[in-house]
C-alpha cells in the first residue's frame, strides 16, 4: 500500500512532464510550421523571379529574331521571334493566374502590360513592313530608338521587382534561422523544466504516501458506513416493492406498467381474468399491435391509439375510455382503460400505467335495466290511460247517485243510493291503487297521514258488500270492539 501512493505521485510527475513536453512539442511544431511557411513563401518568391526571368528572355528572343530578320532578311530568324511572342503571352498569363494575389506584383503587371503590348505592336509592325518589301521603312522605325526605350523601361521595372523579391528571400532566410534558434532554446528550457518536475514528483511521493494511507483508512470507514446504508435502503426498497406489488395484486382490475420506450415490465395477476390471456411481452409501442382493440366504428386500434401509448408519448391522462377488445379466449368484451404517465422529480416522462376494468357484464346489465325501465314506463302509461277510461263512466254513475240523493226517497231507497255512491268512491280508490302500483314500481308512492273515522270506514265497506252477500243468500255484518278509537291517523283510501 505504501508504494501505491508513491507510484501515484511519480505517475503524476510523469504526466506533468509529458504535458510540458507535449506543450514543447506543440511550440516546436508551430515553429516548424512557421519555418515551412516561410520556406514556402521563399519558394514562391523564387518562382516569381523565375517567371519574370523567363518573361525577359522571351522579350529578348522576340527582339533578337526581329533584328536578325530585318538585317538579313532570312526567314530562319522568324521562328525565334514567333516563339518569343508566344512565350511572352504565356509568361504574363502565368504571372496573372498564379501570383495574382500578390498586390505588388499585380500592380507591376498592370504597369508593364501596356508597355509590353506597345513593344509587341512595334515588333509586329516592323516584321510586317519587312515581309511586304519595306525593309528600309522597318529599319528606319527601329532606328527611332522607341523600341529600345521600351525594352530598357521593362528591364528596369522587372529588375526592380526581382531585386525586391531577392531582398524578401534574404529576410525570410534570416527569419528561418531565428525560428530554428528559438526552437532550440525552447526545447532546451522545456526539457529542464520537465526534469525538475520529475524530481519534485519523486520528492512529493514520500509525503503523499503517509497522507494516502490515512485517507485510505478514512475511506474504508466511510465505505463501510455507506455499504451499510445502501444495504438497509435496498431492504427498505424491497419491502416497499413487495407492498406495492401486493396492493396491485389485490386490486379487482388489471394493472399494466410500461417504461418510456413502451416496453411492458409489469402486470398483476388479474390480467388473466380481464384479458383472459397473460401479458403479451411487447418491447415497444409498435408491438402494441399484438393487443386487439376496436374503435366505436369497428376500426382496429393502431399501436399509438391505445391510452397507454398516448400517456407515454403525449403525457395524456385518460380517466376512462371504454374500448371493445378481443380477449384471449376469442370472445369480445368491453374494457374501461384508464392511463396516466409516470414522471420523475423533474417532471420528465419515464413510463406509463394503465388500469383495465372489465365492463362487459355491467354494460349488459345496464342495457337490460334500460329495457325493463322502458317496459315499466309503457305499463304505467297503459294503466294511466285505462284508469282515465274507467273513471269517466264511474264519475257518471256517482253523479247520478248524487242527483238521486237530492230527490225525495224512501229510507231504503236512500240507503241504496248511498251504497251506490260509496261503492263508486271505493271503485275510484281501487283505480287509484292501480296507479299507485305503478308508482310503487317507480318508487314514487306517497302515503297520506290524516285523521279519519275507522268505524265509519268499516260501515261503508260493509254496506258495499252487503248487497252482494244478500243476493247469494248470505248475511254479511261486522262487529267493532267497544274500545276502538273513534279517529285514527293514516291513509283511509288505501285501508278501505
Amino acid at each position: 500500500m505504501k508504494g501505491k501512493y508513491a507510484d501515484k505521485s511519480i505517475l503524476m510527475g510523469f504526466v506533468l512532464s509529458f504535458l510540458v513536453l507535449l506543450v514543447l512539442g506543440g511550440l516546436s511544431q508551430k515553429a516548424a510550421n512557421d519555418v515551412v511557411m516561410t520556406s514556402e513563401d521563399r519558394g514562391i518568391l523564387r518562382r516569381e523571379n523565375h517567371e519574370i526571368a523567363k518573361l525577359m528572355t522571351a522579350l529578348s528572343d522576340a527582339e533578337t529574331g526581329q533584328r536578325g530578320y530585318l538585317l538579313t532578311g532570312q526567314d530562319s530568324y522568324l521562328p525565334p521571334y514567333y516563339s518569343g511572342i508566344s512565350e511572352i503571352d504565356a509568361r504574363l498569363e502565368t504571372l496573372r493566374r498564379v501570383y495574382g494575389e500578390d498586390q505588388e506584383l499585380a500592380e507591376t503587371l498592370r504597369e508593364i502590360t501596356p508597355i509590353i503590348a506597345a513593344k509587341k505592336a512595334e515588333l509586329a509592325e516592323t516584321i510586317s513592313l519587312a515581309q511586304n518589301g519595306k525593309r528600309e521603312a522597318a529599319l528606319a522605325l527601329v532606328k527611332t530608338k522607341q523600341g529600345q526605350l521600351q525594352m530598357d523601361h521593362l528591364r528596369r521595372v522587372l529588375n526592380r521587382i526581382t531585386e525586391d523579391r531577392m531582398d524578401q528571400i534574404r529576410n525570410i532566410t534570416a527569419l528561418n534561422n531565428r525560428l530554428v534558434e528559438r526552437n532550440f532554446w525552447v526545447l532546451t528550457v522545456g526539457s529542464l523544466i520537465a526534469i525538475l518536475i520529475l524530481m519534485f514528483a519523486f520528492h512529493q511521493a514520500r509525503r503523499e504516501n503517509l497522507r494516502g494511507l490515512q485517507l485510505e483508512r478514512e475511506l474504508r470507514i466511510a465505505n463501510d458506513e455507506l455499504e451499510a446504508r445502501v444495504t438497509k435502503r435496498t431492504e427498505q426498497l424491497d419491502i416497499e416493492r413487495t407492498r406495492f406489488e401486493t396492493v396491485l395484486e389485490q386490486l379487482p382490475v388489471a394493472v399494466i406498467i410500461a417504461e418510456k420506450d413502451g416496453r411492458l415490465i409489469f402486470a398483476n395477476s388479474n390480467i388473466h381474468q380481464v384479458w383472459r390471456h397473460p401479458m403479451i411481452p411487447s418491447k415497444s409501442i409498435n408491438e402494441y399491435s399484438m393487443w386487439k382493440g376496436f374503435h366505436a366504428d369497428g376500426r382496429p386500434y393502431e399501436p399509438s391509439d391505445w391510452p397507454l401509448a398516448r400517456s407515454i408519448v403525449n403525457g395524456e391522462v385518460v380517466p376512462g375510455e371504454d374500448t371493445e377488445v378481443m380477449r384471449g379466449d376469442g370472445t369480445r368484451g368491453t374494457l374501461r382503460l384508464s392511463s396516466a404517465p409516470l414522471r420523475d422529480k423533474q417532471g420528465e416522462i419515464i413510463g406509463g400505467v394503465v388500469v383495465c376494468q372489465d365492463m362487459t357484464e355491467q354494460i349488459r346489465m345496464a342495457a337490460a335495466e334500460q329495457v325493463a325501465l322502458q317496459s315499466s314506463q309503457l305499463k304505467s302509461e297503459f294503466l294511466a290511460n285505462m284508469s282515465h277510461e274507467i273513471r269517466t263512466p264511474i264519475n257518471g254513475i256517482m253523479g247520478m247517485a248524487n242527483l238521486l240523493l237530492g230527490t225525495k226517497l224512501a229510507e231504503e231507497q236512500r240507503d241504496y243510493a248511498n251504497t251506490i255512491r260509496s261503492s263508486g268512491d271505493h271503485l275510484l280508490t281501487i283505480i287509484n291503487d292501480i296507479l299507485d302500483f305503478s308508482k310503487v314500481e317507480a318508487g314514487k308512492l306517497d302515503l297520506e297521514d290524516v285523521p279519519f273515522s275507522l268505524s265509519a270506514l268499516v260501515q261503508d265497506t260493509t254496506k258495499m258488500l252487503e248487497h252482494s252477500a244478500r243476493t247469494k243468500g248470505l248475511v254479511f255484518r261486522t262487529e267493532l270492539p267497544k274500545d276502538l278509537p273513534h279517529y285514527v291517523l293514516g291513509d283511509s283510501g288505501r285501508i278501505g
